[in-house]
């Protein structure tokens, strides 16, 4: 697809400079998002050269970190997707705790970013000491369909956007299961990129909890 590398910001640093994702990146984000059910909290996007732990793999596209609320779903869901993902941990390196991910197949993504990739097909960390990874990897490897994705969803973007419609689907699913609509009550924390979902059903409020999101660029 022609725009599938345009540049989208999705939030923006501590230093003021902007958060930024490709479409194709944002858009296999938003299947992840849908197999979760919870909006995503992005800690460090693509296209992004000062921090030195991350060793270059966020130089170019595809590449991503986001909050380690519930992590190892997390990574569960993004491989499935087609994300080489690993749940870091600040015993392996000077980062706090986070999912790192880089979609296969980006043809923008840095070279270290592509040595992350094969290094994930080998069942290893993508770290400097090339541990043994032998937690689940999907069989056959998976590359996000991003032209299909453009055929079966109606993503809206636009500057300093995440997609939108993915939370309004949550609540469609809320209404079929329930069967009455819910009555949406306004979020109280709003952490950049993350919402939490409010619903009152029977006098009773379900809250999907959601960390706060805090800036961590990380590997």
């Amino acid at each position: 697809m022609s725009d599938a590398y345009d540049k989208v910001k999705v939030g923006t640093y501590s230093d003021g400079s902007p958060m930024l994702l490709n479409k194709r990146t944002v858009a296999a984000l938003d299947v992840v998002h849908e197999k979760l059910g919870y909006e995503l909290t992005i800690v460090q996007g693509s296209y992004h050269k000062t921090t030195a732990a991350s060793a270059g793999t966020h130089d170019g596209g595809g590449a991503v970190d986001l909050a380690p609320f519930e992590a190892d779903k997390k990574v569960h869901a993004m491989r499935a997707v087609g994300f080489a993902a690993w749940h870091r941990l600040p015993s392996q390196g000077n980062w706090p705790e986070h999912v790192h991910g880089i979609l296969r197949g980006d043809r923008e993504m840095s070279p270290e970013a592509a040595a992350q990739i094969v290094a994930y097909d080998n069942h290893r960390d993508g770290l400097a000491d090339n541990a043994p990874d032998n937690t689940w990897h999907p069989d056959p490897k998976v590359t996000f369909d991003y032209p299909h994705y453009v055929r079966t969803h109606n993503m809206q973007l636009d500057d300093d956007l995440y997609p939108r419609r993915p939370r309004q689907r949550h609540h469609d699913r809320c209404r079929a299961t329930a069967g009455r609509p819910p009555r949406r009550v306004p979020c109280r924390r709003r952490c950049g990129l993350c919402h939490s979902c409010h619903e009152v059903r029977g006098g009773q409020r379900e809250h999907q909890r959601v960390p706060e999101a805090e800036h961590h660029p990380s590997r």
